[in-house]
């Protein structure tokens, strides 16, 4: 983020201002996480830039990320099976636009299957290349 608000010729730039209203999004399920990702945002004068509260297993969540223009993905869903990670990754491979750049911060163990046997093979992480 740093580097992004630097190319766009700092904090207080129209490109800045840009990127931070129409270019970035996020979704967190937690309610205290998200109230102090807002809390940290309107800190660091952000506002509450694109951040939801939802559930990414939802489909509310996939018609939410379906609805942006999103370019990249870079994130770390819940490791715990408990909250369906790979259902969560698997929402977000389905309802980006082909060609989406997606990175997922994943434990080695995530890469085995889960309880229901699913694994990640299964939901073809290489379908947006």
């Amino acid at each position: 983020m740093c580097n992004m608000m630097k190319e766009a010729g700092g904090i207080n730039t129209k490109k800045a201002s840009k990127i931070k209203d129409s270019q970035l999004f996020g979704i967190e399920f937690d309610r205290e996480i998200f109230a102090l990702a807002c809390a940290n945002m309107l800190i660091h004068k952000d506002g509450k830039t694109n951040l939801e509260h939802l559930d990414s297993r939802t489909q509310e969540a996939c018609d939410w990320i379906k609805s942006k223009n999103i370019t990249k993905v870079l994130m770390n869903p819940p490791f715990e099976s408990k909250y369906g990670c790979l259902t969560i990754v698997e929402n977000v491979l389905k309802n980006v636009p082909r060609n989406t750049k997606c990175a997922f911060i994943l434990p080695d163990k995530k890469l085995e299957k889960d309880k229901k046997g699913k694994s990640f093979s299964n939901i073809a992480l290489l379908r947006k290349s």
